[in-house]
């Protein structure tokens, strides 16, 4: 039978059969419907597509970023381009050792082998093993050739240039060109291709429907692009053996369009042997965009491949920055973009006056100064939601010159996500000086800190500082690792040579960062799928008849989706020092001297917004509660609730918190309209154990506070104390003596002061003043 023949007559007789269908029927793929675990994911429409032929019909979840094995690949791909009527066991001819006649998948690769869909394994002669392994996984190369051999897709225009991992040379170069100029494949990225990565359920979903009705793929050209030497491109001067991160040359790129330059090739120009262990790296401003690369000393040239670096109808300008490394003769050093060769980019034309030149450095032997990082302690465990948490020390110590801190950058890894830390700030340590701060990691997840104000170690000094952040969520137990990933991200100004003084980075860089003892800053989140963190305001003044008086402000962050209900409060009322008051009145039938207790949503100007819970009068409270036990029935009284006595109110009201959702809340009271209540003090806890709060997940299961809410006990605010609004006035001070002139206006005569109480701010309506006067001396 021709192969090619049966491959093009499934493409057109089954349209309806699409590659889909041999998605249909992987291990265990008989049944009903998918569970819907793949809602939401990138490949849903393809996964769905699949679903709708028919193909596949499981009663388990799909699990569409698990891999994907030989033997399911079979059963897709045959399915899919021959249909089940070319499945056979006639194609038996007993060369496959590893398949057993009676496995579910038999057939399917006995038929696969057959029409030269798949191959079994050969030795270093070429020779047949027996073998085709049914349960191995099949990577992203192999499994372009089977869907370009069971699609029956050719190209002249094979495209596997797209990608800097895919190479002539490589036995997959054609079958990943001719996947990507059809359309089946887009590359992890536009640069990389990844063959080597194992292919996931979703990946062979989406090829296998992708390669049943192939697009030729056609390459839009965008708008031009101009490229010249950055009048900010830096001067050439003699360089120091050992400085970091210096600026050798800048390039303005201007495009009218959307262009994107995707790879870029630098030349060294001079003569200049450069050091063994010199790096060149490309930045945009502060920004580094590359890794490290040397310059290859056959080609004078470095490339970096994957810059994907995107220009939108403006300039950006581009710098070469180089750590020179440990120099053993003399030259000078030149770096430059040589030809249009040199760029990759979807612009449809470039503009350029080639080679475009930065200016000769002389190499000296001559050694910049050294600044070493170190790691400072250790870090506390932060919380999961905190904010304001230490999580990286570090020291910085001089050698040879004295050094002016410019640029730090830290890497960021561990099992955190890189989005739920933010609001990075460096301080210099022990101290509230400010030196930078950054919302976010950038792309290569390193924090980087520019400093605008020179920062300076004197020679052989050391400086310590701190960095911290929010965490916004994160998860129990991610680990947190922080160091310097790259010398060149430590930019210190050496004030005799005036270049980036070499790093001495083997203390900080990461390479044991395992635990607490290693060389990095290293911390664990601590918290359950749901954490409450207290941000208490501190102890200080509410007013008497005050509106909305913050007690206690509090955060609430979830993993997952949750429902919060019954949630327990506590206050604790000391007597004023000459009445008898409490929480309620003594005077007035046991009337509440505390109304409107709520609790709200905290805006981000600090004001309350929405109320979450009550407001209830406290009253309403009882005598006994808490977190950890039943909340009693027994309402108090003024003389339960007098000295040392708590009353708790349970607030039945619900909330929801989506995944990854942080909540910052606030506890508040208004006090009565009382004289007496004058310097009392008011205590509020938010109960928190086993029974309190009531927690329901997103199926609306109830959840075990011991297992996923972190505290386990109550949170705490600062102790309040009432105060009744007061008005000091100072004064009046008498003007000296002086002659004015009739008629004249605005002279001064006295001045007072006027000062508001701590209780609550004072707006003053209306001021009488009296005067007196004599005329002609009496």
């Amino acid at each position: 039978m021709d192969i090619s023949f049966v491959l093009r007559r499934a493409k057109k007789s089954i349209a309806g059969f699409t590659i889909l269908a041999l998605l249909t029927t992987f291990v265990s793929f008989a049944g009903v419907a998918l569970a819907g675990d793949y809602d939401g994911h990138w490949a849903e429409d393809d996964i769905a597509d699949l679903m709708d032929q028919g193909v596949v019909d499981t009663t388990d979840d799909f699990r569409p970023d698990e891999s994907v094995i030989r033997a399911e690949v079979a059963k897709m791909v045959v399915l899919a381009y021959l249909g089940e009527d070319a499945v056979s066991s006639d194609y038996n001819d007993g060369s496959m050792t590893d398949i057993a006649d009676d496995a579910w998948y038999a057939d399917y690769m006995y038929t696969a082998v057959h029409f030269g869909i798949m191959s079994g394994d050969t030795d270093a002669e070429g020779d047949s093993t027996g073998t085709i392994r049914p349960a191995d996984n099949v990577n992203r190369a192999e499994f372009a050739k089977m869907v370009v051999e069971a699609a029956g897709l050719t190209s002249d225009e094979l495209g596997s240039d797209q990608f800097n991992d895919v190479f002539s040379s490589d036995w997959f170069d054609g079958y990943v060109g001719t996947a990507y100029h059809w359309s089946v494949v887009n590359g992890k990225s536009s640069s990389t291709y990844a063959p080597a990565d194992n292919a996931t359920r979703a990946e062979a979903s989406a090829m296998v429907v992708r390669g049943q009705d192939p697009e030729e793929r056609t390459v839009d050209l965008d708008g031009d692009l101009e490229i010249e030497v950055s009048k900010d491109t830096p001067e050439g001067e003699t360089l120091p053996a050992g400085a970091t991160s210096v600026e050798l040359a800048s390039w303005d790129f201007t495009a009218d369009d959307e262009v994107e330059v995707n790879a870029l090739t630098l030349s060294q120009f001079g003569v200049a042997s450069l050091p063994t262990d010199h790096q060149i790296y490309l930045y945009e401003g502060a920004e580094r965009l590359t890794n490290g690369k040397s310059i290859n000393t056959t080609t004078n040239s470095v490339t970096f491949s994957s810059l994907d670096w995107e220009i939108d109808d403006e300039t950006r300008t581009l710098t070469a920055r180089m750590d020179v490394g440990t120099v053993a003769s003399t030259g000078e050093i030149g770096i430059e973009i040589e030809s249009m060769d040199s760029v990759t980019t979807t612009a449809a034309e470039v503009d350029a006056d080639f080679p475009l030149q930065g200016e000769k450095f002389d190499l000296s032997t001559t050694s910049a100064g050294t600044v070493t990082i170190a790691k400072n302690g250790t870090i506390t465990n932060p919380k999961i939601g905190e904010d304001g948490s230490v999580v990286a020390k570090f020291k910085l110590t001089t050698s040879g010159e004295a050094g002016i801190v410019e640029e730090v950058g830290l890497y960021l890894t561990g099992s955190v996500a890189t989005d739920d830390v933010e609001g990075w700030e460096l301080y210099v340590s022990g101290t509230d000086e400010l030196l930078a701060s950054v919302d976010n990691v950038d792309g290569n997840d390193v924090v980087r800190f520019v400093l605008e104000d020179d920062y300076l170690i004197e020679k052989g000094s050391t400086k310590s500082f701190v960095v911290k952040a929010d965490y916004n969520p994160g998860r129990t137990d991610d680990t947190v690792k922080i160091y310097l990933d790259e010398s060149t991200d430590l930019r210190v100004r050496g004030d005799k040579y005036g270049y980036g003084m070499a790093v001495t980075r083997t203390a900080y860089d990461g390479d044991s960062c395992t635990t607490t003892a290693g060389d990095c800053s290293y911390s664990a989140l601590e918290g359950g799928d749901i954490t409450i963190t207290s941000n208490a305001p501190v102890a200080g003044d509410i007013a008497v008849n005050g509106d909305d008086e913050v007690l206690m402000l509090f955060d609430i962050v979830s993993v997952a989706e949750v429902t919060f209900k019954d949630m327990v409060v506590s206050l604790l009322a000391s007597e004023s020092s000459d009445t008898d008051e409490g929480l309620l009145n003594d005077s007035d039938s046991d009337s509440a001297n505390f109304t409107d207790v709520k609790i709200s949503m905290v805006n981000e100007d600090g004001s309350l917004g929405e109320t979450l819970m009550g407001p209830v009068d406290v009253d309403a409270f009882v005598t006994t509660g808490g977190g950890g036990t039943t909340i009693g029935t027994t309402a108090i009284t003024e003389t339960t609730t007098t000295d040392a006595s708590l009353a708790y109110y349970r607030f039945t009201d619900e909330f929801e918190l989506t995944d990854g959702e942080e909540l910052s809340l606030a506890l508040s009271v208004d006090p009565k309209n009382d004289a007496d209540l004058d310097d009392m003090t008011l205590d509020a806890n938010l109960e928190i154990g086993g029974t309190y709060p009531t927690l329901r997940d997103g199926n609306n299961k109830a959840l075990t506070n011991s297992s996923v809410l972190v505290p386990s006990t109550d949170l705490s605010a600062n102790q309040m104390t009432v105060k009744s609004p007061s008005l000091t006035f100072g004064g009046p001070v008498v003007v000296n003596s002086d002659t004015v002139v009739k008629g004249t206006d605005d002279q001064r005569f006295a001045c007072f002061s006027v000062k508001a109480g701590t209780a609550s701010d004072i707006e003053l309506d209306d001021l009488t003043l009296t005067t007196s006067y004599s005329e002609d001396g009496d």
